[in-house]
């Protein structure tokens, strides 16, 4: 008998993580989304931020993509904004935060971590921590229900 029957989902999940290159939780105390990843991978951030607010499909408020396989959402909103579900803000606003992210990594190194969120949206519910990892970091084996 082959593993336990969420083997094929834990699977998926974990490459999903992979694909979109960094890991990101949700954590109560302060509020605020924790996202990790190495430097590949949070340079994909900047860049998956950047490409979004260039894209003008994306103008319409409340036009959105899910990121990752726990569907964080990065929407076209009046105002800049953070919450658990959701960063959002008009498409300068978005690419203004793909643009801190791509800054800030420039100088940082691993094991370096910053709200971001909070000098993006000082109003915003939820900071938005930008952690950079070690190169090799695994954003597949980051989740804990994946344990």
């Amino acid at each position: 008998m082959s593993g336990k029957p969420s083997d094929g989902l834990d699977a998926w999940l974990r490459e999903d993580w992979r694909e979109l290159g960094f890991y990101y939780i949700n954590e109560d105390a302060p509020p605020r989304i924790r996202v990790s990843g190495s430097r590949a991978g949070l340079e994909g951030l900047a860049t998956l931020l950047r490409e979004y607010a260039r894209n003008p499909v994306n103008a319409t408020m409340s036009e959105h993509d899910h990121l990752g396989p726990y569907g964080l959402k990065l929407m076209t909103w009046s105002e800049a904004g953070i919450d658990a579900n959701e960063i959002r803000g008009t498409l300068a606003d978005v690419e203004r935060l793909g643009e801190l992210v791509g800054s800030w990594l420039a100088a940082a190194a691993p094991g370096d971590e910053e709200d971001l969120g909070r000098a993006w949206c000082p109003s915003a519910a939820y900071g938005l921590v930008i952690s950079l990892q070690e190169d090799g970091f695994d954003p597949g084996i980051q989740d804990p229900q994946l344990q």
